[in-house]
């Protein structure tokens, strides 16, 4: 019979700053990039467990209600805190990944997102009726976003293996800068986007995951603007967040579209990393977002870099097939 072991489970939140919106955030004509203040999405259980031991499961959290009864704003610190207060005690073994659920066999979930945007020069608001946006301040309310999809799974970068009489942290990091989109015209993507029945107007959101981390660093954020290799100045149409540890580890990240005055987007970028390893050069990184599943990606690149400016003609490989030339430009 194995061990058990008491495991302290704490989650962190990290929120955009609003220097980085406005740095992002150019008065659009038609669309434009921005950071909410709410978003609320379900969270039926999240588990440790291991990519070639399916028995080596542990339980973290776990909710039994509907999925409305499971919404958590992840955009509230208190509210994940919450999630993972109390220590739970789990089999010893070793752990490589995490797993999030945010439903069980509904195939996919509904997510709520508030804030607002402006859209020329006018500013709008996220609104619950039938136009997703308005320029009354008064009618402020929560969009509803469906996504497709139940699981999602995170490698972690260093398994953690659990002994009997050891305690382990677990954390959770978001950062929600320009995650969520608005346009005055249709919607971008089929899914995690709403838009009225004449299609005059739309809100979007990349999906509204985390990353998963063993430990109880607090992480560095550094964000990446993407735009075509040789693109005009302010076409930046794709970001990549990435976050490392005090010892300069990566601990994982995301991948969005952004949209401002004169952007360029950049397709597949709405799901977080799934590969982030140094290069054995010591420069280089391979960085690749989840695809439709855990075992593919929308794309890849074995050259990016952590520069202070921009880094031009890095490849990126398409899961569609192809490649493609970015220029990379940290904020």
């Amino acid at each position: 019979m194995l061990k058990e072991s008491s495991l302290f489970k704490k989650i962190l939140l990290f929120v955009g700053l609003s220097l980085v919106l406005e740095n992002s955030a150019q008065a659009a004509t038609n669309e434009n990039s921005f950071t909410p203040t709410l978003l609320k999405k379900p969270i039926k259980e999240i588990s440790l467990g291991s990519s070639t031991d399916s028995t080596a499961y542990a339980s973290l959290y776990s909710c039994s209600g509907t999925l409305a009864d499971c919404m958590v704003n992840i955009a509230d610190n208190t509210a994940l805190a919450s999630l993972l207060s109390a220590s739970v005690s789990i089999s010893a073994g070793t752990y490589d990944q995490i797993k999030i659920s945010s439903c069980t066999t509904e195939g996919g979930y509904t997510a709520q997102v508030q804030g607002q945007v402006t859209l020329g020069s006018t500013t709008y608001y996220t609104a619950s009726g039938a136009d997703p946006l308005t320029t009354s301040v008064g009618s402020l309310g929560p969009v509803t976003l469906s996504y497709s999809g139940c699981v999602s799974t995170y490698k972690l970068p260093t398994p953690v293996v659990v002994t009997a009489g050891s305690t382990v942290h677990v954390s959770l990091y978001i950062n929600l800068v320009n995650i969520t989109w608005a346009k005055l015209g249709t919607k971008t993507i089929p899914s995690g986007c709403t838009e009225n029945t004449g299609k005059t107007m739309s809100v979007c959101s990349a999906y509204p995951d985390v990353v998963p981390y063993v430990g109880t660093t607090t992480p560095t954020v550094e964000i990446y603007h993407l735009k075509a290799n040789g693109g005009g100045a302010g076409t930046e149409g794709g970001q990549i967040l990435l976050l490392f540890d005090a010892s300069d580890n990566i601990l994982g990240g995301f991948s969005r579209r952004l949209f401002s005055q004169n952007s360029v987007a950049l397709s597949q970028f709405d799901t977080p990393l799934k590969t982030f390893t140094k290069n054995g050069d010591g420069i280089t990184y391979t960085i690749e977002n989840y695809g439709s599943s855990t075992t593919t990606y929308y794309w890849r690149t074995t050259d990016f870099q952590r520069t202070t400016g921009t880094t031009s003609n890095i490849t990126f490989t398409l899961g569609s097939g192809g490649t493609v030339s970015y220029d990379s430009t940290k904020q």
